[in-house]
């Protein structure tokens, strides 16, 4: 018989491999990055953020050794994360988020590959002479890559935190805000493991393999955080965004333009920061009305910058007003003004902070009946349940839920001409064309098709849909055995996400570190 013992202290070496594992994988990279110091000669400067990290060794040594202190941390931490979730600051739920924070971590990348095209495609013939250009360059472009494959994820990003952003950009002249929100951004991919779904890494920690074991070093053991620990990453982050918010705010209450409001009217209509400056330029000549707007719209948003985080902790109306501003602002960067890659990082940041329902909760919302003997309905779901990233679509093969079909009122004659969606929280059924615009509305990737279709309405797509569906076995065949569908599985079998924070959990050692600086 095992004992209760034995097994602990298995689970405690297992712990204390991982650890190992980590401490070595962390100090490969700072290997790499002070490697890269000496070759840019960027040294001095380095080295007074470098020694800045020495407490957090300390608190490393301290919290993630230390038994007692490692349980204490955990519980308090983990008291806070719930009082955050009572208070609706934040709504964490790390299953249902894996596959936004995946999506967010492949448009991060894409947005670093075009970010690292630009810069090398502008790059001088000189700059191509000195390794330390070209090769920072290079690396930002490679990082990009590996963080939209979702390989070695973890380790791409935090050398674009230790590295590219701190002297990379520097040495490259492209240090702007946005770098300090994609550092944000990318804390928030770390803790979230938004590398260890839906990409390479995913594949190859299943395997044994020496550096398959260096790629897990970096997630958590079931591909999750823990619901307190999300909770804990999103409120650090969103601090750290609110800090960079007071130094922005400070610095325009020193400046006459922005407390006059005449930054407002001058940014509109300025040809380097606007897109549209000669069509400003002649609406804001228009009239008084028009500058007092601008001069208003800039006043506001200081209170913004003020409240940002306070208002989150409140919840409730104050904090819808944190996230519509933040939606009309980011918009208005994106849009209006031309601010390098910030406003696209900042919806990025503001969706991985807030948007935990429309198109993420609600499982198995839409049940779909089809005809599994009909090769193109079986082509049809197949094609659903491969973009269906949020599981929203459970699926109903005829011969086996003639029973169910009866139920809900639908004729199972009828359910072979036609493909069958019924809403679970409305009880509604549609089917035919009627059918791609109720899944277009709810499958988050198929969106972009759901306005075509609802013009394709009025286009003749109903006539075009009902002549193909008569003909469908004559066209594409019958199929005697169904083919399987794929099935997105975020955990492991046996295994659930853990709620409060688990003693030694890294979010424990670099929030602390975060609140003792900050204070």
């Amino acid at each position: 018989m095992v004992d209760a013992t034995d097994i602990s202290a298995g689970v405690e070496s297992l712990s204390n491999v991982r650890r190992s594992k980590g401490i070595l994988v962390t100090s490969l990279i700072f290997i790499i990055a002070l490697s890269l110091v000496a070759l840019t000669g960027t040294w001095d400067w380095f080295a007074k953020r470098f020694f800045g990290f020495f407490p957090l060794l300390i608190g490393l040594f301290v919290l993630g050794i230390h038994p007692v202190v490692r349980v204490k941390a955990a519980v308090v931490l983990s008291g806070l994360a719930d009082w955050l979730a009572r208070r609706g600051a934040f709504v964490s739920n790390p299953e249902e988020e894996a596959p936004k924070f995946a999506l967010i971590r492949i448009v991060f990348g894409l947005l670093m590959i075009e970010r690292a095209f630009w810069m090398i495609s502008y790059l001088e013939p000189s700059d191509w002479g000195q390794p330390s250009i070209w090769l920072t360059a290079m690396m930002g472009l490679l990082c990009g890559v590996l963080v939209t494959a979702g390989l070695l994820t973890q380790y791409a990003l935090v050398y674009l935190i230790v590295f590219q952003w701190q002297m990379g950009d520097i040495l490259l002249r492209t240090s702007t805000l946005g770098n300090w929100i994609a550092a944000m951004l990318s804390v928030l991919l770390i803790f979230a493991n938004a590398g260890a779904n839906f990409s390479l890494d995913r594949l190859l920690m299943k395997r044994g393999t020496f550096a398959c074991k260096a790629i897990s070093a970096f997630y958590y053991d079931n591909g999750l955080p823990s619901e307190s620990g999300l909770q804990l990453a999103k409120l650090m982050t969103l601090a750290c965004y609110w800090c960079v918010c007071l130094y922005s705010l400070s610095i325009h209450l020193g400046e006459p333009a922005w407390m006059s409001g005449s930054a407002g009217p001058l940014l509109l209509t300025n040809n380097f920061m606007s897109r549209y400056s000669s069509e400003f330029s002649w609406l804001l000549s228009q009239g008084p009305i028009p500058v007092f707007l601008a001069r208003v719209s800039l006043w506001a948003m200081l209170p913004w910058y003020l409240l940002l985080l306070p208002f989150v902790l409140l919840g409730g109306v104050f904090r819808k007003y944190v996230i519509m501003w933040g939606l009309l602002f980011f918009g208005l960067s994106l849009f209006l003004l031309q601010l390098g890659w910030l406003a696209q990082f900042e919806f990025l940041f503001l969706a991985a902070l807030f948007w935990t329902r429309t198109f993420i909760s609600g499982a198995n919302r839409l049940q779909v009946a089809y005809d599994d003997r009909c090769n193109l309905c079986d082509r049809t779901v197949t094609f659903v349940k491969a973009v269906d990233l949020f599981r929203r679509v459970h699926l109903k093969p005829l011969s086996k839920n003639i029973p169910w079909l009866i139920e809900v009122g639908i004729d199972p004659d009828d359910a072979r001409k036609d493909l069958y969606a019924v809403d679970v929280s409305s009880g509604n059924a549609v089917k035919g064309y009627e059918f791609y615009v109720l899944l277009s509305k709810h499958v988050f990737l198929l969106l972009p098709l759901h306005p075509l279709l609802i013009v394709g309405r009025y286009l003749g797509g109903p006539a075009v849909y009902r002549f193909v569906a008569e003909r469908r076995t004559r066209m594409f065949g019958v199929c005697q055995i169904p083919t399987p569908k794929p099935e997105y599985t975020l955990l492991p079998t046996g295994q659930m996400v853990h709620k409060d924070i688990v003693p030694g959990d890294p979010i424990s050692i670099v929030l602390s570190r975060f609140l003792c600086r900050t204070w």
